[in-house]
């Protein structure tokens, strides 16, 4: 149940932001193997006179500049795929916002599973009480979502 909080310096158009958002959960769907049922994405515009880069306005950078924060359970990716997703989210945000600074970040947050929640339950009750299923009832749901099959778990 990853959680994306992508800021960015300029309001994003209603299309853009639809884009973002679309380009952001296939890549998580993708790469971290996150159910796209629970995947949210949220996008905020900071006006650009309140973002600097060494003291200096970002007003003043005539180019587009972001920060992605992903938050997903603790240890539910391998470095490896942590690697790639930085990578791949730089890549295709800086495709859909243009020429985007080199000082934009992506940065993906481990949070302990009994630390957050989704529904009122933990992500440690929520995989508890997902135990008992089996691999080919989780798999059903998220053929029924659209998602690719999980990989097995590292």
């Amino acid at each position: 149940m990853p959680i994306l909080t992508l800021k960015l310096a300029n309001a994003p158009t209603s299309e853009r932001s639809t884009a973002l958002a679309t380009a952001l959960v296939k890549l998580t769907v993708d790469i971290l193997r996150k159910d796209p049922q629970v995947t949210k994405v949220l996008i905020e515009d900071v006006a650009p006179e309140r973002w600097s880069i060494d003291g200096r306005s970002v007003a003043a950078l005539a180019r587009p500049i972001f920060f992605l924060e992903v938050r997903v359970t603790h240890g539910t990716n391998t470095t490896s795929e942590k690697a790639r997703y930085i990578a791949a989210a730089f890549v295709r945000l800086r495709e859909i916002l243009g020429d985007a600074h080199d000082a934009s970040y992506v940065h993906i947050h481990e949070v302990p599973a009994e630390a957050w929640g989704y529904g009122g339950r933990t992500q440690a009750e929520r995989r508890a009480a997902t135990r008992g299923q089996s691999r080919a009832d989780r798999e059903g749901r998220r053929a029924a979502a659209g998602a690719p099959a999980a990989a097995p778990r590292r």
